[in-house]
Order: C-alpha cells, then structure tokens, then sequence
C-alpha cells in the first residue's frame, strides 16, 4: 500500500464520520483504532503509532534508569582511558600523505577488528623545520574522523607527546 492509498482511505473515512456523534468510530485497515471526543478530528500520526508502535534499537532496557545510563558511561570510558591500546601504528618518517593513507587502512582494519583503543605514533617533530608536520596532521585527521571518539596524550611509557591514543566508536 503506498501514500496515496493510505490518504484515499483516510477521506473515505473521514466521509463516513456524523458530526451528531459524540462517540465516533473510524475505520482503519484493521479496525482497531477507535477516536472519541465531541467532534475532533484523529491525527493520522496517533493513528499510526497506536498501531504500530514505535521500538527505539538504540535504547537502552527500561528497567535502567537515566542515573544508571549515565553511570555506565562514566565507568565504561574510564575504562577505556586506562586500558592500553590495542593495536599501534608508527607514522615516522612518512610524508604527510602517505601518513593519511596508512591512518585510513590503519582504523578500516582495527574497526573490522572490533578494536576498541589504538595508539598513534606520529612523533615529536624533532627534526621538522618549524611545527611538527605530523602531529598538526594527526590532530586534525582524528577531528574530522567519524569512527573516532575521545583522544589524549600517550603516556611517557607508550611515546608521550610523540603519541596520541584514541578510543573508537563502537559499531
């Protein structure tokens, strides 16, 4: 059934209302919905979501709380925070391209993983003249990257500010 047949139904509907009824009954495809009132008119919307209903698949079950939600979070990135990286790729020596390139098949492939925090080695830019090319490269690649969450600055153990850790978002 397409649009223009659901709106045909409905005027035919519409048509068979009696404005003397206080209880009006309407038809509907399966005969269940049923509005009341002195002379107001059902919104198709209502209609529609009384019959069907509406499942949000990202919600979470409704037993939990907003407070419990949010407490799950908190405790779920401070894992993640301590957690070591999963995977590491080192972009030393590479141009400013050829970094970019390596960091597209680096996140395809530790997403395909199911990876949940990697770590970046781009360098202190020790023997750049200037800025550190990679690092200003590295930052802005992982601002404009949909499948990066939260980052920060490697531990002294893991490259310091040679190094940037991300945690990936899930799915």
């Amino acid at each position: 059934m397409n649009f223009a047949d659901i709106l045909d139904r409905w005027e035919k509907m519409d048509k068979k209302t009696s404005p003397e009824n206080n209880s009006v009954a309407r038809e509907t495809p399966d005969s269940s919905v049923k509005a009341s009132g002195q002379g107001k008119r059902a919104n198709p919307m209502d209609i529609w979501l009384n019959r069907y209903g509406v499942e949000d698949k990202d919600s979470e079950p409704s037993s939990w709380s907003r407070a419990d939600i949010l407490r799950n979070q908190a405790e779920e990135r401070r894992r993640l925070r301590k957690m070591k990286p999963e995977a590491v790729i080192d972009l030393h020596g590479l141009t400013r391209d050829d970094a970019e390139a390596s960091l597209d098949a680096f996140f395809r492939e530790c997403r395909l993983q199911g990876l949940r925090k990697i770590l970046i080695v781009h360098g202190k830019g020790l023997h750049s003249e200037g800025q550190p090319v990679l690092l200003s490269m590295v930052r802005s690649y992982i601002e404009r990257n949909p499948y990066a969450g939260e980052s920060g600055v490697a531990s002294n153990e893991e490259g310091g500010s040679g190094a940037l850790w991300v945690i990936l978002k899930k799915g």
